[in-house]
């Protein structure tokens, strides 16, 4: 049956004068990153000028071999491959999705697409890379309140989107800054930052999203406590004590003095003289 497909593509450009030809435009997106272990979809649609149009057969091919063939009903696939639109019934989304993409994928694809009108036919590039590896997350205190977040995905082969959330699933993207810049060898650094309450939150979760906003890795955080941070305050002395403490000092400074000064007056007065009588004399 593949080998039937195949030769019915390879006579449509006889079969198609170049006047049909200009009915159909196949629109593909010519590079698409993967990454190992993860799905990989390559995009391709079918561009018509006039309304009805039926799409006869449809030819997904690496290197020459077949990896997917549908034509008039009936669909040929190898495994691993399939249409990237679910139950696929004629309609203009002729992407091919992998299931599983290996290193081995790495390389370029070549769709054509027949239809009523005429034909036609585009490339698409798979560049293969490995898993990302876990973002890294670290903080940096402002005060004793407030703290700044930080996560960061390097060596990406695309550029990411960077989501937040805190312990209640509320989404802080919006209050978050995110930079990516792009590398020498063509691979992005991404890295976005949240200033946060410390007494807010006990954790905050940190969602790496591809273009197409599919979660690809998700790492937790949680701030410093600020009883860590930071030692307690002084407890602050009212000032009734301190008005009793300086009355209490005064009153016994008062009864120390009183009590010295009794001491010195009696230590002055004269001892006491009897006089003896005349008979006690004889």
């Amino acid at each position: 049956m593949s080998l039937v497909m195949t030769m019915l593509f390879l006579a449509i450009p006889c079969a198609c004068n170049s006047k049909s030809e200009k009915f159909v435009e196949l629109d593909c997106k010519h590079e698409v990153y993967g990454v190992n272990g993860q799905q990989s979809l390559l995009e391709c649609i079918v561009k018509c000028r006039v309304d009805d149009v039926t799409i006869i057969g449809v030819n997904w091919k690496k290197m020459g071999k077949d990896l997917l063939n549908y034509y008039k009903g009936t669909t040929d696939v190898s495994p691993g491959f399939q249409f990237a639109v679910p139950g696929w019934n004629k309609t203009s989304n002729v992407s091919l999705l992998l299931t599983n993409t290996k290193m081995a994928d790495m390389g370029e694809y070549e769709c054509e697409v027949l239809t009523d009108l005429g034909h036609d036919k585009n490339t698409v590039s798979l560049r293969v890379t490995a898993m990302n590896t876990t973002p890294t997350m670290n903080s940096s205190p402002e005060n004793n309140i407030k703290e700044t977040i930080y996560c960061n995905s390097t060596d990406s082969a695309e550029e990411k989107m960077i989501w937040w959330f805190d312990e209640d699933s509320k989404n802080l993207t919006d209050r978050s800054e995110l930079v990516a810049q792009k590398k020498d060898n063509g691979r992005f650094s991404i890295s976005s930052k949240l200033t946060v309450r410390k007494d807010i939150s006990k954790h905050y979760t940190c969602n790496v999203l591809s273009i197409n906003g599919d979660v690809e890795r998700t790492v937790s955080f949680e701030p410093r406590s600020r009883t860590k941070d930071t030692a307690a305050p002084p407890r602050r002395i009212s000032m009734s004590v301190i008005i009793v403490i300086v009355a209490s000092s005064l009153f016994f400074l008062f009864l120390f003095f009183m009590f010295c000064f009794f001491i010195r007056r009696c230590s002055r007065q004269r001892p006491c003289v009897y006089a003896r009588s005349p008979t006690s004399a004889t």
